[in-house]
């Protein structure tokens, strides 16, 4: 046996997924052995699914929280076994429900990205199960019922270990040190009541204690790793807490001079975005979700360039005293970020995942922090490709119901399940799974079917059931193939088993999936027929286009004078709707497992980089007023600078082509780094120049 395979079976980040499959298999075979004297009905059948999948949901979370979300969860799965029942009376309603019920998986991947695809599958098989009982007149009790009593098994299974051992003890315990940290950087704002740092500070000591010691016992007592790398987490919130007051405390000694005035506006934004990394990793942490860590992944490469931005304006005047010291300062501050980074990762049992997650970085106020924010996403706003994402598969989805009811096809469910778990948001993921499914499903039948040649009793078929649900739960977000293989080695012995398939039920299922794979790839071409990537390089051009422009318009009222007109709004409207383009894309370019993570992370940076020059310049806006223009000499160069500098940017914008660096973006930092300090006492136009100078410095490091 490889030994490397092995080290990977026996590594940490694999024994939760190990647990999770042991309880989904058992989930599965409860309702099975419950009736076993009985023979095996359909609403075992769809007891034992209901069962399986809400036994393999990863809730996490306080315990209240995550009761209510098992509870919603099998409600909706009853749900959709109740339409199925209701949709058979009809070609026209089955094809209507399919569309229906295949159109709420781009909801629920938008509520929860951890519970929506498992949902999705879900509740699309049982109604699709409930459709096909009910359609053939099979004489069973209602499946909600039997939906209902398997849901009721997986919760039990879920909630069976809880009062025996505390979930995530650990790692609520590290999220309060990172969240005690946030409440220091957010002390430092200008403008916090005095006496606030000394009482942030006390609670991050108080926090970094307590969780010291809980961690230690950990330690002593556990030999997974996992307590070892939670520990070295907190230690660096300890270690990044020190340099930062260390930063804040240089600054004050300098007094009010011009070195401070110079940097203030860079320092004000570097506050700002280590609070909101300090919560995003508190999340994290928690909530192991792969978006939570992407997101921490963009905010703290966009706090190094903005720290990056501060030390280079302080070592371009290094006849300022203090300069020299405070940039070293900043820079081990920086310095620490990485560190940061690889200790929050390791504690991520899933950290080479992708999943869909919101590019935008929003403030995360402390009301987010609550469990809810770890489970689920409750903005009203659902991503654009989100839409045409469950616009397609309804479409796909309702032909696939079709060719299953109105042509009579045997088995013929599978073509709709299939295009449900096959198709995704991007063409290139489709394409993937696609084959993969259909690879793994045949090998799957095959084997089964030769198994069930040799005539097993009943245990060995119970045996080999549990070994495909095992298969498939464990693989599922692993591997496509494997999962496709487990799924339909157990399908295929357990309809054997139940007396509904015959020597052709392999050969039907088969059929059946191959052609969902073929109608997803058909959907997704056209559709999406793009991969991201290609068009991400004209989507971030057009941005930093529009953005310049604007900052363009916004120089020439300062310059000409007068009130806020409406070709200025307009220039406004097309940078956000361009930026909104940016983050959209970014998103789709971040599910497409083709793109190496450095360039989607450099392409996070740019977009969130662009979007806060342009709340910045929103702010110049509506400042503009009646009367003569104001812009200086100074406030000029600025303008010129900037919009170069985006110019630059824009040419560059193709995160994939191989082409030489524009020399003009060394020539762009130097001058920004160079840039005069300007009078913010005459308007506060000043200020936010000085700070979208520091956000364009920053774009520039981070691209």
């Amino acid at each position: 046996m490889n030994p490397r395979w092995w080290g990977a079976w026996l590594a940490e980040d694999r024994k939760s997924d190990r647990a999770i499959s042991a309880r989904a298999t058992a989930g599965f075979l409860i309702p099975m052995l419950l009736h076993m004297a009985v023979g095996l009905p359909a609403s075992v059948a769809v007891a034992a699914i209901a069962a399986h999948n809400l036994a393999m949901m990863d809730v996490r979370g306080d315990y209240r929280l995550r009761v209510m979300l098992l509870v919603g969860m099998a409600a909706l799965l009853a749900s959709a076994g109740a339409l199925g029942v209701l949709a058979a009376t009809s070609v026209v309603a089955a094809v209507a429900a399919t569309a229906f019920v295949a159109a709420a998986a781009a909801i629920w991947r938008h509520v929860g990205s951890d519970y929506g695809l498992s949902l999705s599958t879900s509740s699309m098989l049982l109604f699709l199960v409930s459709l096909d009982h009910t359609a053939r007149g099979v004489a069973v009790s209602s499946p909600v019922w039997g939906i209902l009593a398997g849901a009721g098994v997986g919760l039990l299974l879920q909630t069976a270990m809880w009062p025996l051992r505390a979930q995530h003890p650990l790692r609520r315990a590290v999220s309060d040190s990172w969240i005690a940290l946030s409440g220091v950087c957010d002390a430092l704002q200008a403008g916090r009541p005095a006496g606030s740092l000394d009482t942030a500070e006390g609670v991050l000591r108080t926090t970094l204690d307590k969780t010291a010691k809980q961690l230690s016992g950990a330690v002593r007592h556990r030999r997974n790793g996992l307590a070892e790398r939670l520990e070295t987490l907190s230690v660096r919130a300890a270690r990044l807490g020190v340099r930062v007051v260390a930063v804040h405390t240089a600054l004050d000694g300098l007094g009010e001079g011009a070195l401070r005035q110079r940097v203030e506006p860079s320092l004000a934004a570097v506050r700002t975005s280590l609070t909101n990394s300090a919560r995003s990793i508190a999340v994290a942490v928690v909530s192991q979700q792969p978006a939570h860590l992407a997101t921490c992944e963009v905010r703290l490469r966009r706090l190094n360039g903005l720290l990056e931005s501060v030390r280079a304006r302080l070592l371009a005047h290094p006849e300022d005293a203090g300069a020299e010291m405070l940039a070293e300062l900043v820079e081990r501050v920086r310095e620490a970020l990485p560190e940061v980074l690889e200790a929050l990762r390791a504690t991520m049992p899933r950290a080479g995942e992708r999943a869909l997650f919101a590019a935008e970085l929003f403030d995360v106020q402390t009301w987010q922090l609550k469990p809810l924010a770890t489970a689920l996403n409750l903005r009203r706003n659902i991503d654009p490709a989100l839409v045409r994402f469950g616009a397609r598969l309804a479409v796909m989805a309702g032909f696939g119901a079709w060719l299953y009811r109105g042509l009579g096809v045997p088995h013929g469910y599978w073509i709709p399940f299939t295009l449900v778990v096959v198709m995704q948001p991007d063409y290139g993921s489709t394409r993937r799974r696609a084959w993969q499914r259909v690879a793994g499903t045949l090998a799957g039948s095959l084997a089964a079917s030769l198994l069930m040649m040799m005539e097993p009793g009943s245990a060995m078929r119970l045996v080999w059931i549990a070994i495909g649900v095992f298969a498939f739960s464990f693989n599922l977000k692993r591997n496509v193939s494997l999962a496709g293989f487990g799924a339909a080695f157990f399908v295929v012995i357990l309809l054997q088993h139940s007396g509904e398939g015959g020597a052709t039920l392999a050969l039907e299922r088969v059929g059946a999936t191959l052609v969902g794979g073929v109608l997803s790839f058909v959907g997704a071409m056209i559709f999406w027929p793009v991969w991201e990537h290609d068009r991400f390089g004209a989507v971030l051009k057009n941005s930093l286009q529009a953005t310049a422009d604007y900052l363009r318009r916004l120089e020439f009222k300062l310059r000409e004078g007068g009130a806020l007109d409406d070709e200025t709004v307009l220039a406004k409207r097309r940078a956000e709707a361009a930026s909104a383009a940016v983050f959209s894309s970014v998103g789709r370019l971040f599910a497409d497992a083709h793109n190496p993570r450095e360039q989607i992370e450099r392409a996070a940076t740019l977009a969130n980089g662009n979007q806060r020059v342009l709340r910045l310049a929103n702010l110049i806006m509506v400042g503009l007023h009646e009367g003569p223009g104001r812009l200086s000499a100074d406030e000029a160069r600025y303008f010129a600078v900037m919009t170069e500098a985006l110019a630059h940017l824009a040419a560059q914008a193709d995160i994939t082509a191989a082409s030489a660096c524009d020399p003009g973006l060394e020539s762009c930092t130097a001058a920004l780094d160079t840039l005069p300090s300007l009078d913010t006492t005459q308007h506060a136009a000043a200020m936010h120049l000085a700070r979208i100078a520091t956000e364009v410095r920053a774009m520039l490091a981070g691209s």
